[in-house]
């Protein structure tokens, strides 16, 4: 890949532009600095300009850091939802092949017609024993098996079904399927109350079940108290093939067995994930599941799905991964409950795989994560980014810088990277970030990683280093070096080069002029003299160079070498190819000897002699240090842990199979390296090498063969936990009393020593091609101490009484009372048991029991604390206030339960005699135990109670009706409505009845009566709720929809003129009835219940009016009451009554017309108004007006 982009992601922040415009100021301003510096041509400048160099292009790099970083900050960071994402994949194939097994594994359910409830612990969202429950539950859906399942957190207090924020109480759940099997997938240890090992008092409500059960996927070898608990309340049963049957056995029978049933299930060692290792995984699982634990924790968290998918990608066609048991097996692992495995177990589990595992199985895991993105733009595709770059970042066909960019962006806005990615990226730290110790990282980086880069506090210390050194060198070393620097060629700069380096090296004085050979003048000639006299030049001597080469043993150049003149304080430097070169002092000629001192930071140093003038001379150095790296030969993986000794130094390689170790200073390029790695396993390898700064030391394994045995008792019984001692470490036996010992093939047989608390130490040699059987000699004897405890006073057992024997341990009694204890006493030694027994509500009873009468039946009897009984009467009627008086204690009183109780002295005698009394009833004198019920007989006198019951409107008897006395029963009234009661009362005594009558139609009626009052006859009158009745023609036909009104109530007659109409409580006998119905005249009169309606129907020659008159007051209209009318023709003439109205029939038919006159007189005006008749009950209006 040429670039990393995650799928559905935003792509990389691009700061190419920025980070160009930095570069370029940064070097523009250093040249000006420089360039600067140079034309001052002042020392002092010069030095300060070179030590500013680093610090502003620290400066430049860090305000570019930080412009990247927030623009990072306002273009990545976002706080959107969603903000968590999980594994989002599947694995069918997997699930199938899971369902399969248990639908052939678990055939107990098959035929089962009972409703399924199903209450299964969930640890978290991924809790791989929840999703195999579930599983097995879907398996029983699709064989049409009726089952609810809901889920729980391990408190059994509370449960959810699709959301674990809307959780429903137990009670609520027993209200909805209490005729359900209930069935608690898990091991439900929190219904146990460990500080007393008895049952949470909440547990009351699992009682309303007929069937209860508790499927655990624990293994049957390590149940404890917790079920021995459970089982007085629950069928325990465990999650396989054997517990399903006993589990479709149980809901089919008649009755529940509660006993923890014995099944033969496999027993396998007790797992502790504390500070667990690989090798411990391997001897537990075996070799392929470990494997494939150890590629499921290559994911930052435990999804079900991909663990699966992962096991279907490991699994060897001779040898399948995915079955029932393994996953059984892995899920009952706290790491898979909690879908998580901590970073240190994670670290070891992925060294455990070999590289193209590891490999594989991250390309199985980004493939998943690009299949199925989460949204775009959320704080959770931020995170899944950081776990998808993380990922890819560990498999090397992926493009490393576009990752470490993408880590790196994600991290500056602060999202965590995995631990594995956190071990990656420390690998690539240089030598000089492995010296800052872990203390001082929040400094030297930015926010304290190593991946968001060096700090400006890291360089701070190197730029003083730096400045100092810059400081110190000599004024003349620097002029030098800037005039090679500078390359001058010119034949008058060479000349007068010299001249510069004074002149700079001592700045104030004046450059001096190029100086041309000085001829002096002719002199004067000498009287006498032959020749003239003259001052000849001395001649030019020229300084000696020598040059050369520095390298390492492998011929490789080494750059920052330095090179010093032994007998003069000059010094000189390699180039970037390794090359010096020095000119002498002027006293050196041409093949003088030169000693030199020439040293390179890690390597030796060394004098070397060389001839003054001599060119190209080549000079190596010896390494400090030589890396080694130890492999193993086969498989090429590195080998950590491996001992490797070289010139008297032992040193072990670390994870990464390598070690660094020193190199004599000694030792010349010729020189020969004795190198030899041992390790456990492997054969010891020497290697024979010249000088070299790193070698690579392959081991190849020593063939190995397994020798094993089992440690017994004298009985053949296995002893775990034995320590075996031998000269290839130390071993352990397992619960089946088993070890083994891997060791090279020609040690056939070797000595071991075995140790045990409890045994006897022995020593015996081991042989291969055998199970070795060591039988040790136990240190004690092995006694049964067993009893009975029972209740002093009514010899009955007690269920759960406690037996505590001291150093040994406590055990709870069954139901029988009974106690079983298996005890280890010293075969030398008589020693007794010291013995505590109790139970809530009892005294102690403490004894010490003799060695000689261990094995004895014994019987502890425990004296109750109190003094108790029931008062009850004849008929088992619990009595409250009786009185109760004990010898030596006193009087004691019932209470509303009819208990009493009081404490007593652990001597008090188990039965008493004792005296009872209560008003009402006959007292009693009787020898009493505790706990004993007594019963009192009434003093009794025969009272009885009679009444009639008639109807209130009419006074008539009322047959059938129902009379109810409290406490006594319920009689019906005979056909003269006469009832009768008889009772019994406690002599002295009065008591309050309820007499209640009541019968359809009628409203019921309650009476309080009391006893003392009851031999009397009372007439109870009922008053009906309906009034009913019929109404028929003159001729006794009956009329069907007429309406009849009663009060506010009205209904329409029925068949048979039937009606029946409701009234309210308080109705009036002799209310008015309303009865109409067109072509009949209406009907309103007093009327009884039962009674009949005549109607008579309507002449058609005759037509009925209604005459309705109003009067103005006030400008309002009321009813004008009283007002003469008379109709013409003398068909009628009367008054209008309090309302206005007068409703008549005349002797007219529909569409004549008649004349209506209002009389004037000393109220109204006279009116009148002609009218055709339009049809019966027809409303004439008049609007009268008053006399003013």
């Amino acid at each position: 890949m040429s670039n990393y982009v995650p799928k559905n992601s935003t792509k990389p922040i691009r700061t190419g532009q920025n980070k160009s415009i930095y570069i370029l100021g940064a070097i523009v301003t250093v040249l000006f600095i420089l360039w600067g510096s140079l034309l001052l041509r002042d020392m002092g400048y010069i030095k300060l300009a070179i030590i500013l160099t680093p610090l502003l292009l620290l400066l430049f790099r860090e305000g570019y850091r930080r412009s990247r970083r927030n623009k990072i900050q306002r273009t990545r960071f976002t706080s959107d939802p969603p903000y968590a994402w999980n594994i989002q994949t599947t694995a069918p194939f997997a699930e199938n092949i899971l369902k399969s097994s248990l639908n052939e594994q678990f055939t107990g359910l098959d035929d089962i017609k009972n409703p399924l409830l199903f209450l299964v612990e969930k640890k978290s969202e991924e809790d791989h024993q929840a999703h195999l429950y579930d599983l097995f539950i879907e398996s029983l859906l699709e064989k049409g098996i009726d089952h609810k399942h809901y889920y729980h957190s391990g408190d059994l207090q509370f449960f959810w079904n699709d959301n674990p924020a809307e959780k429903i109480s137990l009670e609520k759940i027993q209200e909805n399927y209490g005729n359900y099997a209930l069935i608690i997938c898990g091991d439900a240890h929190r219904a146990v109350n460990p500080s007393a090992d008895e049952l949470q008092w909440w547990t009351f409500h699992f009682y309303n079940w007929k069937h209860r059960f508790v499927l655990t996927n624990r293994s049957m070898i390590y149940w404890d108290y917790h079920e021995n608990v459970l089982s007085s309340l629950f069928a325990v049963l465990p999650f396989s093939k054997s517990g399903i049957v006993s589990l479709g056995n149980q809901i089919k029978g008649d009755k529940t067995p509660f006993p923890i049933p014995q099944f033969t299930e496999p027993k396998d060692q007790e797992l502790d994930l504390e500070d667990i290792s690989p090798e411990d995984l391997e001897n537990y699982f075996g070799k392929e599941v470990t494997q494939w634990i150890a590629s499921v924790a290559l994911c930052s968290r435990l999804d079900w799905d991909m663990t699966l998918k992962i096991g279907h990608h490991l699994t060897d066609k001779k040898q399948p991964l995915l079955t029932l048991d393994n996953i059984q097996a892995i899920s009952r692992l706290t790491w898979f409950r909690h879908d998580e495995i901590p970073d240190k177990e994670r670290q070891q589990l992925e060294q455990y795989l070999d590289a193209n595992t590891r490999q594989s199985v991250r390309q199985i895991l980004v493939t998943a994560l690009e299949e199925h993105p989460v949204p775009a733009h959320s704080h959770a595709h931020n995170n899944y980014r950081m776990e998808l770059a993380g990922l890819k970042g560990l498999i090397p066909n992926f493009a490393q810088k576009g990752i470490k960019n993408e880590l790196y962006e994600l991290k500056s806005i602060g999202y965590q990277e995995d631990q594995l990615v956190t071990n990656w990226i420390d690998d690539q730290k240089w030598w000089i970030d492995r010296l800052i110790p872990k203390s001082l990282e929040r400094v030297a980086y930015n926010e304290g990683f190593f991946l968001l880069g060096r700090s400006f506090w890291f360089f701070i210390p190197l730029l003083l280093i730096f400045g100092i050194g810059v400081s110190m060198v000599p004024d003349r070393d620097i002029a030098s070096t800037l005039g090679s620097f500078l390359s001058w060629e010119s034949s008058q700069e060479i000349n007068n080069r010299d001249s510069l380096i004074n002149a700079w090296s001592n700045p104030g004085t004046q450059d001096p002029d190029p100086v041309d050979p000085i001829i002096a003048p002719d002199p004067d000639p000498i009287i006498g003299g032959t020749e003239p006299i003259t001052d000849t030049p001395d001649p030019v001597i020229e300084p000696q160079f020598i040059s050369g080469n520095i390298m390492d043993v492998d011929k490789d150049k080494i750059p920052d070498g330095k090179v010093s003149l032994l007998s003069h304080q000059i010094t000189t430097g390699s180039d970037n190819d390794g090359t010096f070169q020095m000119e002498l002092p002027i006293e050196f000629e041409e093949n003088d000897m030169v000693s030199v001192l020439v040293s390179s930071k890690g390597y030796h140093s060394k004098e070397v002699d060389i001839r003054a003038g001599r060119q190209n001379y080549d000079i190596v150095l010896i390494p400090k240090e030589i890396e080694i790296t130890v492999e193993d030969g086969d498989k090429k993986d590195r080998l950590e842990n491996a001992l490797v000794i070289f010139s008297g130094q032992e040193k072990e390689t670390n994870r990464y199979g390598k070690v660094v170790m020193q190199i004599p200073p000694d030792l010349d390029e010729a020189s020969i390296l004795n190198i030899r790695a041992h390790r456990d396993g492997f054969n010891m390898t020497g290697e024979n090498t010249p000088i070299t700064k790193s070698i690579k030391i392959l081991m190849y394994k020593i063939p190995l063969i397994s020798i094993s045995g089992k440690v017994q008792d004298e009985e053949g019984r296995p002893i775990d936990n034995v320590i075996v001692h031998s000269d290839f470490g130390e071993k352990r036996t397992d619960s089946r009393g088993r070890f083994s010992f891997s060791v090279p093939e020609n040690n056939s047989a070797f000595e071991s020593h075995f140790e045990h608390p409890d045994y006897l130490e022995k020593s015996q040699r081991l042989y291969s091609n055998r199970l070795n059987t060591i039988e040790l000699e136990s240190r004690n004897i092995s006694l049964t101490f067993r009893g009975k405890v029972i209740d002093r006073c009514t010899q009955k057992p007690l269920y759960y009484a406690r037996v505590k024997v001291q150093n040994v341990g406590t055990r709870l009694t069954n139901r029988q009372g009974e106690f079983s204890f298996q005890v280890e006493v010293p075969k030398a030694q008589n020693t007794n048991l010291e013995v505590e027994v109790t139970k809530d509500e009892y005294h102690l009873r403490e004894r010490t029991i003799s060695r000689s009468a261990i094995e004895e039946d014994h019987r502890f009897s425990l004296r109750s604390l109190t003094f108790f009984g029931t008062v009850v009467d004849q008929d088992g009627n619990l009595l409250s206030g009786a009185t109760i008086n004990l010898p030596g204690i006193g009087n004691l009183s019932s209470g509303n339960d009819g208990k009493f109780s009081v404490n007593v002295p652990t001597d008090y005698s188990c039965s008493k005699r004792i005296s009872v009394s209560k008003g009402g009833y006959k007292s009693r004198s009787i020898l009493f135990k505790p706990g004993d019920q007594i019963t009192l007989e009434r003093d009794m006198e025969q009272l009885s109670l009679t009444g009639i019951v008639e109807g209130d409107c009419d006074g008539d008897p009322l047959h059938r009706v129902k009379v109810k006395l409290s406490g006594v029963g319920t009689r019906y009234t005979d056909t003269d409505g006469r009832f009768r009661f008889e009772m019994e009362v406690p002599k002295g005594t009065t008591r309050d009845y309820e007499l209640t009558i009541s019968k359809d139609d009628f409203y019921s009626k309650t009476l309080e009566i009391r006893s003392n009052n009851l031999n009397r006859y009372p007439t109870i009158k009922l008053s009906p709720s309906r009034i009913k009745g019929k109404v028929l023609e003159k001729n006794g036909t009956p009329v069907v929809g007429a309406k009849v009104k009663i009060g506010s109530y009205s209904v329409d007659s029925g068949d048979g003129g039937h009606f029946s109409i409701r009234v309210s409580q308080n109705y009036n006998c002799q209310s008015y009835i309303k009865v109409t119905k067109n072509g009949f005249e209406d009907y309103y009169k007093e009327f009884l219940p039962g009674r009949t309606v005549r109607l008579s129907r309507i002449d058609p020659n005759r037509t009925t009016i209604i005459i309705k008159a109003k009067k103005k007051i006030n400008n309002k209209y009321v009813d004008a009451a009283g007002a003469q009318f008379l109709i013409e023709g003398g068909l009628y003439s009367g008054n209008t009554s309090s309302n206005g109205e007068r409703k008549i029939t005349i002797q007219r038919r529909i569409g004549q017309e008649i004349r209506i006159y209002f009389f004037g007189t000393n109220q109204y005006n006279e009116q009148f108004k002609t009218v055709e008749l339009t049809g019966q009950n027809q409303v004439i209006k008049f609007w009268l007006s008053t006399i003013e």
